[in-house]
C-alpha cells in the first residue's frame, strides 16, 4: 500500500528499530567516496602521508608506511589452513553480504 505516507519505524528515543535503517536497500554505492573525490587534493594528501611516514615517533610513522606499502602493492595475502575429518567434507556456509542492520 503506497499512499505517499512512508511509516516511520523508530523507538521512542528516535533511534531505528532493530533491522531498519534511513537505507533500506543500503547506502548509495560512491555517495562518500565520490564527494570526498571533489574536494580532497590527493597530491596534498599523499604529501601528509609521506611526512607522517618521516615522523620520529614508531606510532606515527608505522601505520602510514603501511598504508603506502598496501596502496603501492596492495595488502599481503593471508595464509588459511583449513582442516576436518579426512572422510567428511567440510560444509560450505555462503552468507548474503553483510548489511548492518539498527
Amino acid at each position: 500500500m503506497d499512499d505517499g505516507t512512508a511509516v516511520v519505524q523508530r523507538d521512542a528515543q528516535g533511534r531505528w528499530l532493530p533491522g531498519r535503517s534511513g537505507w533500506p536497500h543500503g547506502r548509495p554505492r560512491g555517495l562518500v567516496s565520490d564527494a570526498l573525490r571533489e574536494i580532497v587534493d590527493r597530491r596534498e594528501l599523499a604529501a601528509r602521508l609521506l611526512e607522517l611516514a618521516r615522523a620520529e615517533d614508531p606510532a606515527v610513522a608505522l601505520p602510514a608506511i603501511k598504508l603506502i606499502y598496501e596502496r603501492l602493492d596492495g595488502k599481503p595475502a593471508q595464509q588459511v589452513t583449513i582442516s576436518g575429518d579426512a572422510d567428511r567434507p567440510l560444509p560450505l556456509v555462503i552468507l548474503p553480504p553483510y548489511t548492518q542492520a539498527g
